[in-house]
């Protein structure tokens, strides 16, 4: 039997095998302790990254949506002028149509009278002249 002897570690080369295990397992400790120590910044240059993109995306729809209320307020704007036009016209021929009702109701409100009894003195009848009924208004 081999008992434990120095002299074997050293013809084996167990140093160096040994130097290279620590090393190796020293160096998966830096790693991981480093990862940990950087991991706040890892995540939050992700967010970052991740906000900038929504951030993008949101100020396209945005701009998309911007857009959108822009045309949709032209063509609010265009029918409100188009309605207010039509508007216009119609309070134009209203009032056309008004005085044109008022015009023809004086006219017909007219009535000319002459005085058949001959017998009867009145100045209208002894001039021969003709006369008109008052006229009453009409518009408001």
């Amino acid at each position: 039997m081999n008992s434990f002897n120095i002299q074997n570690i050293i013809d084996g080369q167990a140093i160096n095998i040994s130097l290279t295990g620590m090393s190796i397992v020293f160096a998966g400790l830096v790693l991981i302790s480093s990862y940990i120590a950087l991991l706040p910044v890892i995540l939050q240059f992700f967010s970052e990254r991740k906000s900038r993109k929504t951030e993008e995306s949101k100020a396209l729809t945005e701009s998309a949506a911007q857009k959108k209320e822009e045309q949709a307020e032209n063509t609010r704007n265009q029918l409100k002028s188009a309605e207010d036009e039509s508007n216009d016209i119609a309070s134009v021929i209203g009032l056309v149509l008004q005085l044109e009702q008022e015009r023809l109701a004086r006219i017909e409100n007219e009535q000319i009278t002459l005085s058949r009894n001959s017998q009867q003195s009145s100045m209208w009848g002894n001039a021969g002249r003709m006369r008109k009924m008052p006229q009453r208004r009409t518009n408001a």
